[in-house]
């Protein structure tokens, strides 16, 4: 068995972070609760698990009755796949749950010794783990979470550590062991990783959270027993959300904790009994991409959805900042001089040239319309660009079309000059790259690789193409700017545009 070996320095210190009160955000509220005792469509019998896709999804664990069950957000039911058993898509005693934004849910089998991976809707895909203490066995596999690569990391309850698979369940590597000292478990229960690949790993026995790298160094700690802010008794579940954000269910305490990546206690929530906000065994927590918390209260069979108002956000200042809003689905914001994306799941100022991925997703842009504070908005959607705004008395923002392979336009054309209908010829040309739609008021501009569309208050699409850039208008008026033959086109509703390739 390979198992990492920890290292030794001065960022092994245990951080107890006990009785701190500082808070960054505004306490969590209650929203909503659905479910009841029993097995039907939107009932519990034991929830356990619990995720979000991060694209409107949740999906619970149902322990007892073998099952994982989909709903919106709000609670609706959506649906419901697993059954008692140890053949593809059964389980003996499903367990936690992850979901990504791709549409891959993995589940924990504990009583199977194995990791179970399906599609969004609950069709099986594949399973791998075996009984045992080897790479790749399990004794009793418990937390599970996908990282922003699609590794996935297991937490083993029984042999106390931690296994990193691929998402096809290739085993990469293992680290911790048994025992109270760094980097070791007593009864580990859960995993969590954050938006820059650290992994957090909840200790139910020890009282305690534990953080790595992705590679399984140890950074730090924090926490004991007891009842004050910071301290736990058997923490169950742990989560992660975009802005950093570390989510602890103290089971035994009845209640959420809110810490920051560096372990520093924000704000805690709940207490028990039966009613709103109330708990009876929180055993797992989940974030998803708006910021809002869903918890397994096992005790009540149901679960529970709390949220917290965003802090204001400071006016943008024109060709400085912008202010982006997650309206839905999935988006991602890249900052100039970052390496990665990082999921948008509140609203956020960003720098002017950020990098903003809307094609899973809708954002809310908001940016300045002068230099007295004047403003102006509009949503975005189905694609990626680059944010522009120049400092002055009436800027325009200017949205860059960004991604796309146009290599696909060289084999495209090399493909067409063998055909030998013309009609074929002429679809492979259309075969669009990259696109991007708009709805709102304002001084605003998409820019593709041929054109550009400058718009007052509409609705547009611009889309790059192999044979040049479209755009079309399914609402109000655009100035479409054909760059290789320097002219200006006006568009109103129900008309396109092709500013063809040179």
């Amino acid at each position: 068995m390979r198992f990492m070996h920890v290292r030794m320095t001065t960022l092994l210190v245990f951080a107890l972070v006990l009785g701190t009160h500082t808070t960054a955000r505004a306490e969590f509220r209650f929203v909503t609760a659905w479910g009841s005792a029993g097995p039907g469509a939107g009932q519990f019998s034991t929830p356990f698990g619990i995720a979000s896709s991060g694209i409107g999804d949740v999906y619970v664990a149902d322990a007892a009755a073998n099952r994982v069950q989909r709903f919106t957000p709000d609670g609706a039911f959506v649906g419901a796949f697993g059954s008692p058993g140890a053949g593809p898509g059964q389980f003996a005693a499903a367990g936690h749950v992850a979901a990504d934004v791709f549409g891959s849910v993995y589940v924990t089998d504990p009583g199977n010794a194995r990791i179970q991976r399906f599609t969004a809707g609950g069709a099986f895909v594949l399973a791998w783990g075996t009984p045992g203490a080897g790479d790749g066995q399990f004794l009793s596999p418990s937390g599970i979470a996908i990282d922003s690569l699609g590794n996935v990391y297991v937490v083993d309850a029984q042999a106390n550590r931690v296994q990193r698979f691929t998402s096809d369940g290739a085993f990469d590597l293992a680290w911790g062991a048994p025992g109270t000292g760094p980097g070791q478990f007593v009864a580990a229960q859960d995993v969590a990783v954050d938006v820059f690949g650290d992994v957090y790993v909840v200790d139910g026995a020890a009282n305690r959270v534990q953080k790595f790298s992705g590679d399984g160094a140890l950074l730090f700690a924090w926490g004991s027993g007891g009842t004050g802010d910071g301290q736990f008794d058997a923490p169950a579940g742990i989560a992660a959300d975009g802005a950093g954000n570390v989510y602890v269910a103290d089971t035994g305490n009845q209640r959420i904790q809110v810490f920051n990546s560096d372990g520093a206690f924000l704000e805690r929530f709940g207490g028990p009994g039966a009613g709103p906000g109330q708990f009876s065994s929180p055993v797992d927590v989940a974030a998803d991409a708006a910021g809002d918390v869903y918890v397994a209260d096992r005790g009540n069979a149901r679960v529970q959805k709390f949220a917290a108002p965003p802090p204001p956000l400071p006016p943008p200042v024109a060709g400085r900042t912008a202010n982006v809003v997650p309206v839905s689905g999935a988006v991602r914001v890249r900052r100039p001089g970052a390496v990665r994306f990082a999921p948008l799941v509140r609203a956020q100022q960003i720098p002017i040239g950020s990098l903003v991925d809307t094609t899973r997703g809708v954002v809310r842009l908001i940016t300045a319309s002068d230099l007295r504070g004047g403003q102006q908005r509009a949503r975005f959607y189905n694609g990626r660009f680059r944010l522009r705004q120049r400092r002055a008395q009436r800027p325009v923002t200017e949205l860059a079309l960004a991604g796309g392979d146009f290599g696909v336009c060289r084999q495209a054309t090399a493909g067409a000059a063998v055909q030998a209908a013309a009609k074929k010829r002429r679809k492979r040309s259309k075969r669009r790259v990259r696109r991007l739609w708009g709805d709102g008021k304002g001084r605003f501009r998409t820019d593709g690789r041929y054109g550009s569309a400058g718009v007052r208050g509409t609705i547009w699409l611009t889309e790059d193409r192999c044979d040049g850039t479209l755009v079309r208008v399914r609402r109000g008026r655009v100035e479409v700017r054909d760059f290789p033959r320097g002219r200006t086109v006006t568009l109103t509703a129900g008309r396109s545009y092709l500013a063809q390739a040179p």
